[in-house]
């Protein structure tokens, strides 16, 4: 059994150490299905490494919170093997640059998803110095999973639904550079069954780039996708 952490109704600040992984505001650390736990009703901000880390960690609760200048990803899915969290009405904004973690934190996202299999709902990401959402999915999970014989890139959607990315230094939202959900993942077979992925009611503005942009998709579909007023169009 794991243990249990219920974290609700806190204020932090001035948490995380730069140029020392691992040192997060929160972190859930390989905490396996662990459905008792949640963060509700936290303010972070002012942070010096991310705000919130799940890593292999399943069926958490992230609702209700807000991070504010926080520099790197700011809510940072780790591994690409955490799944069936729900991340909901969560308000980030001004995700910044870090020179002191990661390469990929030269290009933060207030929304950093490496897994597809969990549950995003009427969340908010704005003036962010590059990206709102940004879901990187790897062929094979990454750090100490890496060599586990599962692909998340090809992994089926759980939700994504009525979120929101405005203001920010590129895009709203961004899927890069690979994602091609199948209903048997890792499928070697010549025409391997799609499985569809519904991004739905999504609103990008004022973007200083795009609004949303891509790659190498697979069979997704954008539901009610709203764009405005960003700097180029989609």
């Amino acid at each position: 059994k794991t243990g249990i952490a219920r974290f609700s109704y806190a204020e932090l600040f001035r948490g995380g150490q730069a140029f020392q992984l691992g040192t997060y505001p929160i972190h859930f650390h390989m905490l396996g299905d662990n459905g008792k736990s949640f963060i509700k009703g936290i303010s972070i901000h002012h942070a010096f490494n991310r705000a919130i880390t799940i890593h292999a960690t399943n069926h958490l609760l992230i609702q209700n919170n807000f991070m504010y200048n926080v520099m790197g990803h700011t809510l940072f899915v780790e591994d690409s093997v955490e799944r069936f969290n729900t991340v909901e009405d969560n308000l980030i904004i001004w995700t910044r640059i870090s020179y002191s973690l990661l390469n990929v934190d030269f290009n933060p996202a207030s929304y950093w998803i490496t897994h597809p299999t969990n549950y995003y709902r009427r969340n908010h990401a704005a003036g962010s110095e590059t990206y709102g959402f940004w879901m990187e999915l790897p062929k094979r999970p990454t750090g100490l999973h890496m060599g586990l014989r599962t692909c998340p890139h090809q992994e089926p959607l759980g939700e994504f639904k009525d979120n929101v990315g405005h203001s920010n230094g590129q895009y709203g939202l961004r899927i890069f550079p690979i994602f091609n959900p199948l209903k048997t993942p890792c499928d070697t077979s010549s025409i391997p069954e799609s499985s569809p992925a519904v991004f739905e009611n999504m609103f990008v503005y004022a973007n200083d780039e795009r609004g949303f942009i891509t790659e190498e998709i697979g069979d997704l579909e954008f539901r009610n996708f709203k764009s405005a007023q960003n700097k180029e169009t989609n």
